[in-house]
């Protein structure tokens, strides 16, 4: 007898077969699809006090709590007597004050390009660009806005801010900041420099203000007006004794819970690694992990918050070759 004869007859597919096949096809390109628009974890509520909840694009709200998960193109809402300390994946911080609504127009980081082992050239431009709606905070810029300021901005009803440095406060009022007593501060931006420097850019052109320099700008129009002395509207930017304590400890346990993870993945072999890494073999290695910065055959080392970001430049600058 012949093999062909024992081979079992081939039958076509079934009507129920095909259709399953069909729906299995359609069931992975929706998944695959849902992936591709799952937006990007941008940071981690530190602390949410009162009513605070996030909206994304689509207009659909959830409370936030602490520990909760934020993502680009969420706009957080505090409400009266509400406060939300948050935490992104860079390293920088907002605190917005009650009755505030802050949005995250659009931000990536990639933790991987940053091991401080293994550190390699972002596979994506890495940025992060916010927005004031209402309301104010106090901000500390992360590792974007010191590696590359050109991608890091605040867009508010009158201007927009670009960095120059790391720390600053920022409130817009508009017939809503009567909570500081006396006679309500005049309508508009107020900004304070705590650290470093910020730009205010407008329709009447370009002021940077340096540390300790407080502004004022009544409308997108208006020329920037510097202030004297710290204006009331900005009188209460941080946050209550006892509610900074609960977010210190919760900020200290995500950033060791992201540590952590990094280290398993590193573990794993998983760090995703894009294919320009920057400087060959034997060249120094800078070492990004947040707090440092520097060349890992450099003796005398010092964390980024021991040594002025401008004396960083010129020590490049310096290393550099001559043309």
């Amino acid at each position: 007898m012949s093999r062909d004869r024992l081979r079992p007859p081939v039958r076509p597919d079934s009507g129920w077969t095909i259709l399953l096949r069909a729906c299995i096809c359609c069931a992975l390109l929706v998944c695959t699809a849902a992936r591709a628009d799952v937006p990007e974890q941008a940071g981690t509520v530190a602390l949410a006090e009162g009513t605070v909840t996030a909206a994304t694009a689509d207009g659909t709200s959830r409370k936030l709590g602490d520990g909760d998960a934020i993502y680009a193109g969420d706009t957080i809402t505090t409400g009266s007597a509400s406060y939300a300390d948050l935490d992104f994946e860079d390293g920088a911080t907002f605190v917005l004050r009650p009755d505030s609504q802050f949005r995250v127009q659009s931000y990536h980081y990639e933790a991987d390009a940053h091991d401080p082992d293994q550190p390699a050239t972002p596979a994506a431009p890495e940025s992060a660009f916010f927005q004031l709606v209402k309301g104010g905070f106090r901000a500390v810029t992360g590792l974007i806005g010191h590696l590359n300021r050109d991608e890091y901005r605040i867009d508010t009803p009158t201007a927009t801010i670009g960095i120059r440095g790391t720390g600053y406060d920022v409130r817009y009022c508009q017939d809503d900041c009567a909570d500081e007593g006396g006679a309500a501060p005049e309508n508009g931006l107020y900004t304070s420099v705590n650290k470093g420097s910020i730009a205010m850019r407008n329709e009447s052109g370009e002021t940077v203000a340096a540390v300790g320099q407080n502004a004022h700008i009544a409308s997108i129009r208006d020329r920037v007006r510097l202030l004297r002395q710290r204006p009331r509207a900005l009188s209460r930017m941080t946050l209550p004794p006892a509610l900074a304590k609960r977010a210190m400890a919760r900020r200290q346990q995500i950033r060791q819970h992201r540590l952590e993870i990094r280290q398993h993945r590193r573990a794993a072999g998983l760090l995703r690694r894009p294919a320009q890494t920057g400087p060959g073999p034997g060249a120094p290695r800078r070492i990004l992990d947040g707090r440092r910065r520097c060349n890992g055959a450099a003796a005398g080392c010092k964390p980024l918050a021991d040594r002025p970001l401008g004396k960083l430049r010129r020590d490049e600058e310096k290393k550099r070759p001559a043309p």
